[in-house]
């Protein structure tokens, strides 16, 4: 039988690893963790047990750190003091990952993921919106779930894009995958058939969207205006591509 997630056993487990870092508000050590992943900050553990959480006591130990970071990332009121119901659905939703990964029938897809890797990038260092990265993340678990027959590349790339998140249930796993070093550079490196794009339409905001590198690089604006947004901003007028220090701009002709 495949053992239930258990935070307190990682927990124990976790306060005996040797911490460089830490910082005692969330939004912080989430910022901190994702510098890190991109190598903007010197590697090396980044305690969690310092954060604050508004939670009491009790429902911190019961839930355990991971959840509580999950539900006040989560939780769209902001409220300062928690949500204490949006516990119970965020340990659920680390406990059906936890199943996942010790089985089920592996039918992944890295695309999600690498766009959780590149937008949630965005969202935190340029945005401060942790609550729309955590999106990212959700829709990648939603609609490529991860299962035991991952590679250790894909199985890289799930637990990096875990880890501003949940850093004990992320680190806990990557270490019993045999993975001691979680980098997005040379992750996404590693998936050397797919290419990520930052693109804009007109002079309007950034998306970050990834691809596959063979049609891409044979045709980049067709492949560009097969996204529906792209698709219904642009009609039926005609179109130039324009690249840029920051990315690629579709502009009207």
């Amino acid at each position: 039988m495949t053992a239930r997630y258990n935070p307190h056993s990682i927990e124990k487990q976790a306060r005996q690893w040797p911490a460089l870092f830490c910082q005692q508000f969330l939004n912080d050590d989430i910022r901190l963790r994702v510098e890190q992943l991109w190598s903007a900050h010197p590697a090396g553990w980044a305690s969690p047990f310092s954060c604050l959480t508004p939670f009491e006591p009790d429902l911190q130990k019961e839930y355990g750190l991971d959840a509580c970071r999950i539900a006040l990332v989560s939780d769209e009121t902001r409220n300062e003091g928690g949500n204490p119901q949006l516990l119970e659905p965020a340990f659920k939703w680390l406990a059906k990952l936890h199943k996942n990964l010790r089985g089920g029938d592996c039918q992944f897809s890295a695309i999600p993921w690498l766009e959780a890797a590149i937008q949630g990038r965005d969202h935190i260092l340029q945005r401060n919106d942790a609550r729309s990265a955590l999106a990212t993340l959700r829709h990648a678990v939603r609609v490529s779930p991860p299962s035991a027959g991952l590679t250790r590349n894909e199985s890289a790339l799930v637990f990096a894009c875990l880890m501003p998140f949940a850093p004990l249930f992320a680190a806990n796993e990557a270490g019993l995958a045999g993975i001691q070093a979680l980098n997005f550079s040379e992750i996404i490196n590693s998936f050397g058939q797919y290419i990520c794009v930052r693109f804009s339409l007109g002079n309007g905001g950034w998306n970050q969207k990834v691809f596959d590198r063979a049609a891409f690089q044979q045709n980049p604006l067709d492949v560009l205006k097969e996204l529906k947004q792209v698709k219904r901003s642009l009609g039926k007028h005609p179109v130039r591509l324009l690249s840029t220090g920051e990315g690629l701009r579709i502009c009207f002709q």
